[in-house]
């Protein structure tokens, strides 16, 4: 049986449309360089703090109280 670790296809998971977080990601602008465009950074998608991942933690550490 092969492994497949490679990109996915989301459809075929259990992947809701409204739960991408790519839109509530936060750019911020760079210092434009001599005759270059300006660019802009991103954090990586996966860092970013959601309500499902506060209300993960919120679990976790209920959890660990009990």
């Amino acid at each position: 049986m092969l492994n497949n670790t490679g990109p996915g296809d989301n459809h075929s998971t259990s992947w809701a449309e409204d739960s991408w977080t790519a839109k509530f990601v936060v750019k911020y602008p760079l210092p434009e360089e001599d005759g270059k465009k300006a660019k802009s950074k991103t954090p990586k998608i996966q860092r970013l703090i959601t309500l499902v991942v506060l209300q993960g933690k919120r679990h976790r550490l209920a959890k660990k109280k009990r």
